[in-house]
């Protein structure tokens, strides 16, 4: 029997013993494995000068290779070959044999870029780019996003690299359309921190990508599942974010003081921490919402299926979503969602439900009917695809075959 081939991941998000940021990526590993296929191996990213080679999780060795990047996102791009050297050179010192690699998947346009280096070493590796935002070019954030030469320079770096790149993976239709359409304003996003921004690249060529797909984030559903679901007394309605503007936590308590002003009866639980959280806070004291909304903090990784089992409906109004395995994870805890249209998870339900599920952006009142409509009727919830982490893998792995 043939030895498994590698299949490498690089990515900024993954959890340590200390923090789960990146479980969505842990869990899409820890699904690599379940298939079979191959042997994966995963490289995080470290500052220069830091001495540890990597650490263990769960089992599973997460190797470190050193990273240059400028502060600010300024001029993002302009390191993409020193990456991808030191990640190939962290590659070898690991004892990965580069003609054992058949895969090198990296989680946003730095660490595929980055991956680009491994082909160097062996031509036969496919290199994947995998998309987590509506922002797939990175050229929205940081403190000179704006200023033209910086912006322009971000874009053309990342068109280099991704004309390169063997497949480029987004988590929704909406990633890929605003991937393949760079950098034309996509319509069904009101967004303007980010549409200023791609008018001011209008006339930059399109992207000569060699092929994209969806794989949409999964749900491991041993953990996220309705066992122990339990709701009962006031309807409790849920939603975990940052609290950041993309976020729409003002609109969200707007509706609620909408369906309190109609005496509907609610408790809500907002989970998170963020640069608008005590702005929210008052916002939800002038609406006199105080008894009915608490605040609370992050709950670690293991705790939020408990908490989504004891909700009656999650709520997330977020206008810049590349699309939210909270509202999945949600979902397969027995809770139903909703969001707004033009957001990644409108891919999952069917367009004959968009009006009992999807709310119009920054609209408060188009949101608070439909929070009173799922109070009142409570219709059932379907999802057009699998939220399977498995399945999704599966499915995703026999195409790379």
């Amino acid at each position: 029997m043939a030895a498994k081939k590698t299949y490498i991941v690089i990515t900024p998000f993954f959890p340590t013993p200390d923090s789960y940021r990146g479980c969505y990526v842990y869990d899409a590993v820890r699904a690599i494995q379940r298939d079979g296929r191959y042997h994966v191996e995963v490289f995080v990213p470290k500052r220069r000068g830091d001495k540890r080679e990597g650490y263990d999780i769960d089992g599973l060795r997460v190797h470190l290779f050193p990273m240059t990047a400028l502060p600010s996102y300024l001029f993002n791009g302009l390191t993409f070959g020193i990456n991808a050297r030191s990640l190939a050179k962290a590659v070898v010192k690991a004892g990965i044999d580069p003609s054992d690699v058949a895969v090198a998947h990296g989680h946003t346009s730095g660490f595929g870029a980055a991956a680009l280096g491994l082909k160097r070493l062996n031509p036969e590796i496919k290199v994947l780019c995998q998309h987590h935002d509506l922002d797939p070019y990175t050229i929205r954030n940081g403190r000179l996003a704006g200023w033209l030469p910086n912006l322009s320079f971000r874009a053309h770096a990342a068109r280099r690299a991704y004309e390169q790149i063997d497949l480029h993976v987004c988590i929704s239709r909406a990633v890929e359309w605003n991937l393949s359409h760079f950098p034309q304003v996509n319509p069904d996003i009101d967004f303007e921190n980010y549409n200023y921004k791609l008018r001011k690249l209008r006339g930059m060529r399109k992207t000569r990508l060699k092929a994209t797909t969806v794989l949409y984030n999964g749900v491991d559903t041993r953990i996220f599942n309705t066992e122990g679901r339990k709701t009962e007394g006031t309807f409790r309605i849920g939603c975990i974010a940052n609290f950041q503007d993309l976020k729409e936590h003002r609109t969200l308590l707007r509706a609620l003081g909408k369906l309190q002003d109609r005496g509907l009866d609610f408790e809500a639980e907002l989970i998170g921490t963020g640069p608008e959280l005590e702005g929210c806070k008052q916002l939800s004291h002038e609406l006199k919402l105080d008894s009915r909304v608490m605040f609370l903090a992050e709950l670690p990784h293991e705790r939020l299926a408990d908490f989504y089992r004891r909700l009656d409906l999650f709520v997330l109004p977020s206008v810049f979503e590349g699309f939210g395995c909270v509202y999945t994870e949600a979902w397969s805890c027995g809770t139903p969602f909703i969001a707004c249209q033009g957001q990644g998870i409108a891919d999952y339900i069917f367009p004959e439900d968009a009006n009992l599920w999807l709310a119009s952006q920054h609209d408060a009142d188009d949101l608070s009917d439909k929070i009173e409509n799922y109070i009142k009727k409570r219709p059932e919830q379907r999802l057009r695809y699998s939220v399977d982490i498995d399945t999704l893998m599966r499915d995703f792995l026999d195409k790379l075959q």
